[in-house]
């Protein structure tokens, strides 16, 4: 729903590669704030994300996203972590996912099937105190979106 709230707190989300092979995923709706604390994100077993998340279109309000003290793994050759953009009459309304304390892996930003749904990146990672191997960035509307991710 939208403008609503999500608290997950020591939890450990699992894939072993089955049917579902991503542990977590899902799509955040305007005015969203989620908080994960002391979560594992465990994708063993999965080529897969660790976590995927995609905003939806007709946003009016920003989102957050915070993890505190969470951990992502798995065995993916590329990131653990995605944020999918769609842009399509979303309003270029950014979501905010803030990263403290955890172990990352990979990070990637990028488009959402942009060319249905809208080219351009529309997350903005930050946050401090984190263990993060690679943040990419991949999109193809030409425009720089290095500061975009801002992780310490």
């Amino acid at each position: 729903d939208t403008n609503s709230s999500r608290s997950v707190q020591n939890c450990a989300f699992i894939s072993e590669g089955t049917y579902y092979k991503r542990p977590y995923g899902a799509g955040i709706r305007s005015g969203c704030h989620w908080t994960f604390e002391n979560c594992i994100f465990d994708g063993r077993g999965s080529d897969e994300t660790a976590f995927s998340c995609h905003n939806n279109s007709d946003f009016d309000k920003e989102t957050t996203q915070l993890f505190e003290n969470c951990r992502f793994r798995g065995t993916a050759s590329g990131p653990l972590i995605r944020f999918g953009s769609i842009t399509k009459n979303a309003n270029n309304i950014i979501n905010n996912v803030i990263f403290k304390g955890c172990v990352l892996g990979g990070l990637l930003l990028s488009e959402e099937k942009a060319d249905t749904l809208g080219r351009g990146i529309l997350f903005k990672v930050s946050g401090y105190s984190n263990d993060v191997r690679t943040g990419e960035i991949r999109n193809t509307d030409g425009n720089n979106y290095k500061s975009s991710i801002d992780l310490i």
